[in-house]
């Protein structure tokens, strides 16, 4: 891994244009360069052909060459572990992949409603690599314990990619992950839902705020833990089954 070079954080790694602290920029995981609004819709992976790899569903770093897409998922399981120790690793693999799937979708629906352009291809292409990736299948199954319901939904985006009734579905799946699974209260879950989907729509990547997002509800999670005796509704990090408290989630 190359290293973390504090001049590479103040110019744009692509175009070398200087970045200004406020204006939406995208940095990598692994390396921490910068890569400015203006030239991230127009990376292209190139396949072996020497051809554009249109049908790629990732990016790497003109940098490092570690992919954009893991950086993004690597800080931000370090930051989930971080405040919440008590989950898994595999929970909160669950979490940051669900969050970048909502990212991809929250992305298309907007082209769509605000003529925001986030690809450089197709809705369609975009739609129909996100119904195929075999790792967003394997978590739909599981959050929405049913074969049938994940194969529904991915055959909805296909054939409707911007139809924000598939936003909504990721969306309150994400919700009742962080409040019934990882225990968090729901006005905090919408907290970091709405970091998730402010960042996806600057698609910027602020691992720093991401992180205060989790640890914001920290101390409000803490004591409500203690005042009903640690039991929060749902499955824990260990799968089995605890003491539950339902309400009825509502939509975002």
């Amino acid at each position: 891994q190359p290293p973390n070079h504090e001049t590479m954080t103040a110019s744009c790694i692509v175009c070398q244009d200087e970045l200004e602290a406020v204006s939406p920029h995208r940095a990598c995981g692994f390396c921490d360069v910068r890569i400015c609004a203006s030239c991230l819709p127009h990376l292209t992976e190139i396949n072996g052909d020497g051809e554009a790899d249109v049908d790629n569903g990732d990016l790497r770093c003109p940098h490092c060459r570690q992919s954009l897409m893991e950086g993004d998922l690597h800080k931000r399981r370090q930051a989930i572990l971080l405040w919440a120790p008590q989950l898994s690793a595999t929970i909160a693999d669950d979490i940051v992949t669900l969050e970048d799937l909502i990212a991809r979708v929250m992305q298309l629906c907007a082209h769509a409603q605000a003529d925001v352009t986030y690809y450089s291809v197709p809705d369609a292409l975009v739609a129909h690599a996100i119904a195929n990736d075999p790792k967003y299948s394997t978590l739909l199954e599981r959050l929405l314990a049913s074969s049938r319901r994940a194969r529904q939904w991915r055959l909805a985006v296909k054939r409707s990619p911007t139809d924000s009734s598939n936003l909504s579905t990721l969306c309150k799946e994400y919700l009742r992950l962080l409040s019934e699974t990882a225990g968090l209260l729901p006005d905090h879950a919408r907290c970091i839902l709405e970091e998730v989907a402010e960042q996806s729509l600057s698609n910027s990547a602020n691992f720093e705020r991401y992180s205060r997002a989790w640890g914001r509800g920290g101390k409000r999670q803490r004591e409500a833990g203690e005042g009903d005796n640690g039991r929060h509704s749902g499955r824990g990090s260990n799968g089995k089954k605890r003491a539950t408290r339902r309400g009825r989630l509502q939509g975002p």
